[in-house]
């Protein structure tokens, strides 16, 4: 059986980006992510959440949660949608001023999709974080 757990539910406000990151990053180490996977995945998110910042339309939201082995983080807008050509085009020039972010969310992560829906726009990112502790096993011998 799949179990779920919300960690993190939040409307994205362009004045607390920094806040949320910093939410964002209590959870994912509340769960076991550190070092390189902690940074990566932080990262990712925080490109995300700004692209929907930058790029999006309407209410603005991020969803964290664990499911078993993984953690996902699922950032939605009311905007027009993303062409699928960005999440598989090659990272810009050294030059370049913008354009990173799917690339760097795409190749930090175990996995991202993008969902564009007639009322929304979703960019799902995954990480694996270990198995989900189970609470019937909190008191056996280790």
């Amino acid at each position: 059986m799949s179990r779920a757990e919300t960690l993190l539910r939040r409307r994205i406000d362009r004045a607390a980006v920094t806040a949320l990151r910093a939410e964002v990053r209590r959870e994912l180490m509340a769960c076991g992510l550190d070092g390189r996977r902690l940074g990566d995945f932080l990262l990712a998110v925080n490109e995300i959440v700004a692209n929907a910042v930058v790029h999006g339309d309407g209410s603005r939201w991020l969803d964290l949660r664990r499911e078993e082995d993984r953690l996902v983080c699922e950032v939605s807008d009311q905007g027009s949608g993303i062409d699928h050509a960005h999440t598989r085009a090659p990272p810009p020039g050294p030059l370049a001023l913008r354009g990173r972010g799917l690339w760097l969310a795409r190749t930090l992560t175990d996995s991202l999709t993008i969902t564009n829906r007639p009322d929304a726009t979703v960019v799902r990112l995954t990480v694996r974080c270990g198995p989900h502790p189970d609470p019937a096993r909190a008191d056996a011998p280790r």
